[in-house]
């Protein structure tokens, strides 16, 4: 899945209406890329891993504070990472 960079933010869009699994994957894609996760992995994630983990694991990330954003949440999403301790909706 090719969705071009947009930065580096864990903020994931918010959708305004019903939204599609099309608009529901490249909404995540787009989150994904702006922590520096490459396309290849991307597609990769998505493609091999449920949704609403993925989103739950990007809703989680900014309790983690991680130096390595990439790799920390390609793992997260990976190895189905537990609710951060400090995580406070």
């Amino acid at each position: 899945m090719n969705v071009p960079s947009l930065g580096e933010s864990a903020e994931i869009p918010v959708p305004t209406q019903v939204e599609t699994r099309r608009d529901r994957l490249i909404r995540l894609a787009i989150a994904l890329q702006r922590l520096g996760v490459s396309s290849q992995q991307v597609g990769q994630l998505l493609s091999t891993h449920d949704l609403d983990m993925v989103e739950q694991q990007l809703l989680w990330f900014p309790a983690r504070k991680a130096r390595k954003k990439a790799s920390l949440i390609v793992a997260a999403i990976r190895d189905n990472y537990e609710k951060p301790a400090n995580f406070e909706k």
